[in-house]
């Protein structure tokens, strides 16, 4: 496990105007996160020092001489936190329940540890804006919740969210569960799971019709967990000189299980890893990396599950509408990633096919397919029985080891531009434009031909 420094005591993090600091451990479970200590629960929207916003005298905050206070916010309340300091110990919010933080620049920031929020409801952060949740299981986003940035779009938000964990599971269709703009970052010291598996009442997600008998369109409603990066090129400012600021910086595992939905539409858009990418996903329709960034800088051994379909050094490893798992009918992107990058002397990765992601485990039944793959000098990568197939490749082809049918190949495919808040056309939208063009090409040339007199 590596040692990450993320400027918390930095000339950065020294502007942010509030934050919310938590210091209990609690489960997972919506409605006990504030299982003990003083409950406070919210009366009515508000602000979050207004006595009328809460059913306790004052407002909750450890440092105002009562310890121990837990803060549930209730369905239809939105309570809002402005440029103060606020300690507890736990922290609720109901389905419709919301809280926001930050939307005025006043107060002086103290970065203190905590731990412990569940959320069905909103946390919306705002400009300097900071949450600080260690302890316990850190930050838990189900059932749909969702953590978002503010509405002011004229103003850069810098808000950061550090926790030791953050686990998300379903949300509803068309929701942002988790939306990151601008420099808007997640430090997560431990795992950063997206839980799929109530989407899919499915308890293993192989089963093309789950016990509910809802289909692969129909989930009761239900979208697995969303994280979406859409920074803009104001995100790729440096920071003391160390390079793009990574929307996601996770010092454990990042976890996919059964479904998850992950967009980086955008070349800035960086998570970086030190410990596994752990892609236990079965729906590779939900994957939208191709204009993103992977970085791998563990200071230990990392593994990489691959979980593309192998169709060799082909342009539809990145898009395909064939050999399509028979529990997921759409198509889809493969698995495939926009960069990949293994970063700098030491760091060493394999790439292995333990889990059936789009095809099935074992040899060379799942690869990689990446735009461009990134290995710094110093670097190595192993392949266990697996493919890698890249678009550009920087570093050298020696750091490559491989075992039984691995192979490091390139692929000819056309460039993925990194377009910020647009998807990239489905397989069977690009088909179709394809198609039309090259019609009207084809019958441009047709009416030429019959236009022009022959030579004499």
């Amino acid at each position: 496990m590596s040692v990450r420094c993320w400027w918390v005591d930095g000339v950065k993090l020294l502007v942010l105007t509030a934050v919310v600091v938590l210091c209990c451990p609690r489960s997972s479970a919506f409605g006990q996160a504030c299982a003990h200590g003083v409950i406070a629960t919210s009366q009515a929207s508000g602000d979050w020092k207004a006595p009328t916003t809460w059913d306790i005298p004052g407002y909750p905050d450890n440092d105002g001489g009562q310890a121990g206070y837990c803060v549930v916010i209730n369905t239809g309340h939105t309570v809002t936190l402005d440029g103060d300091e606020v300690s507890i110990d736990g922290l609720e919010i109901a389905e419709e329940g919301g809280l926001r933080i930050g939307s005025a620049i006043s107060g002086t920031l103290i970065v203190e540890s905590g731990g412990g929020i569940v959320t069905r409801g909103t946390i919306e952060m705002a400009r300097d804006s900071r949450i600080t949740a260690f302890g316990g299981t850190g930050v838990t986003i189900n059932e749909g919740g969702k953590y978002i940035p503010d509405r002011v779009i004229t103003e850069l938000n810098t808000a950061v969210l550090a926790t030791n964990q953050v686990e998300m599971t379903w949300t509803w269709p068309g929701e942002d569960q988790m939306l990151l703009a601008d420099q808007m970052q997640v430090l997560v010291s431990g795992d950063f799971v997206m839980n799929g598996q109530d989407w899919n009442d499915c308890p293993d997600c192989t089963c093309e019709v789950p016990p509910s008998g809802r289909t692969g369109l129909d989930r009761g409603g239900k979208t697995p967990p969303i994280l979406r990066g859409l920074t803009q090129s104001r995100a790729k400012q440096l920071v003391d000189g160390t390079g793009p600021i990574p929307l996601v910086d996770i010092n454990g595992s990042l976890r996919l299980i059964c479904a998850a939905r992950i967009e980086l539409l955008c070349r800035s858009a960086e998570i970086r890893l030190a410990g596994d990418f752990d892609n236990r996903s079965r729906f590779p329709r939900f994957f939208h990396w191709e204009a993103g960034q992977l970085v791998l800088d563990g200071s230990g051994p990392q593994t990489f599950e691959v979980g593309g379909f192998d169709l060799a050094s082909t342009v539809e490893g990145f898009y395909t509408v064939d050999n399509l798992p028979p529990y997921d009918l759409f198509p889809h992107t493969n698995f495939s990633e926009g960069t990949v990058q293994i970063a700098g002397t030491g760091r060493t990765v394999t790439f292995t096919n333990q889990y059936a992601n789009a095809y099935q485990a074992g040899p060379c039944n799942e690869a990689l397919y990446v735009d461009q793959f990134d290995l710094e000098p110093g670097a190595s990568i192993h392949l266990d029985n697996v493919n890698i197939y890249r678009n550009w490749f920087r570093g050298s082809a020696t750091d490559v080891g491989t075992d039984g049918c691995a192979g490091f190949f390139d692929v000819d495919t056309p460039d993925i531009p990194g377009r910020c808040g647009h998807l990239i056309p489905t397989v069977s939208q690009w088909g179709l434009s394809a198609l039309t063009l090259l019609l009207v090409i084809a019958g441009s040339i047709l009416v030429l031909r019959r236009r022009v007199p022959a030579a004499a």
